[in-house]
Formats: C-alpha cells, sequence, structure tokens
C-alpha cells in the first residue's frame, strides 16, 4: 500500500521524485549498498524489482541490467539511468504475464526502498518472483525503512511519515521474505542518509 495523497502526491512524478533522492543523499545510500551488500560482479544478470527511476543502474556494472517499474513516469525517466544491453519492464509483481518477460534465471534480484510499498500478501508474490530468478547460489538483495527499538525520533517520524504504508521491523521483515528465502541475513544501519534514518538490508539466499 502507498499514501499518495496531499504533498506526497507530487513524488509519484519521476523528476521529482529523482531530486528529492538527491537531496536527503539517496545517491550516497545507493552507492554504499551496492559496494557493501550488493557486491554486483561484470558477469551478473541482475532483476530491479520496482527500479524507480533507475538510479541504482548507475551503482553497478552487471552484464545486464532489467528493471521492473509499474509508474509509467518513472519508467520514462529511467531511460537516462540504464545503459545500451539493459531494459525497464513496465510492470507490477502482480501482472499477468510478467514472468514470461523475464530471464530464466539471474544472479542477483534486487529491491531497493520497495518492500515497505508492499502489504504482506503484495510482499510474498514478489518474494516468491524473486526465488523463482535466482539462481543456484544467487541471491535477493533488498533495504527498506525500519522500524527498531529505541528508535531516534527524528527516525521513528520520517519513517512513519514515508509513502509507504507498510514499513516494518526486521521480524515482521523476516517473515515475508522467509518462505521463499529460507536463509535471511538482515543488517541494521543508520547512516546511511544526511538525515536520522534507519534501514533494513536483506540479503537471501535460497
Amino acid at each position: 500500500m502507498e499514501d499518495n495523497s496531499g504533498y506526497r502526491r507530487v513524488f509519484t512524478v519521476g523528476s521529482v521524485y529523482r531530486t528529492a533522492q538527491w537531496a536527503i543523499g539517496a545517491n550516497r545510500m545507493m552507492r554504499v549498498f551496492a559496494n557493501q551488500h550488493v557486491r554486483c560482479t561484470a558477469s551478473d544478470i541482475v532483476v530491479d524489482i520496482g527500479c524507480g527511476t533507475g538510479e541504482m543502474r548507475s551503482h553497478l556494472n552487471p552484464a545486464r541490467y532489467i528493471g521492473i517499474e509499474p509508474n509509467a513516469s518513472y519508467v520514462d525517466k529511467s531511460a537516462a539511468s540504464i545503459g545500451p544491453s539493459d531494459e525497464v519492464v513496465s510492470a507490477g509483481v502482480e501482472d499477468d504475464g510478467l514472468r514470461s518477460r523475464l530471464p530464466d534465471q539471474v544472479d542477483l534480484v534486487l529491491m531497493v526502498g520497495v518492500l515497505h510499498h508492499l502489504d504482506d500478501d503484495v510482499a510474498c508474490k514478489a518474494m516468491q518472483l524473486a526465488a523463482d530468478l535466482v539462481r543456484p547460489g544467487g541471491r535477493f538483495v533488498s533495504i527498506d525503512p525500519v522500524l527498531v527499538d529505541g528508535q531516534r525520533r527524528i527516525s521513528h517520524n520520517l519513517v512513519k511519515r514515508d509513502r509507504g504504508r507498510n514499513v516494518r521491523n526486521a521480524e515482521q521483515l523476516r517473515s515475508v521474505i522467509a518462505p521463499s528465502f529460507p536463509h535471511v541475513n538482515i543488517t541494521l544501519r543508520g547512516d546511511l542518509l544526511r538525515l536520522p534514518y534507519d534501514h533494513a538490508i536483506v540479503e537471501a539466499f535460497i
């Protein structure tokens, strides 16, 4: 579920969303996330579920990148971020025929700031898709805002006001991932944005 009411509506426009992300330091966040947690190699095939405007692509060096994004404005904006051998599929995880438009198996499936926009049912479907895509030895990696015990007040308030209405704590996050990926590692970080903000980074394996 996503709340696009009131002032939040402007963030559905690709150019506005990209500018807002730049302002809070999301570019650095993605760089650190890519280097320390994703660890993409030049031979990897990557599927990025909910790729937004394609910003994550500039922090990776894969053999092939396929984004999945339901917001048409974001898809249009992503053309400036992806390479000539890449593509962005305009679809949501629940769309019929999506699986047939994707590779048989990939090395990495990413979800960058996506799971907290999905209720448990849709999140589980997204995880089933990810598990179906990942080859033996491949990985699922995600990053999302998280609720933590003793959370800083500013971080808690920002997380609760996010457009995504399904921000979870670490165990709730694990509960939607573990049915599809039995091996789940969760790292909590509060140092990735210019603002006080807590993230959960998931690395999961079949």
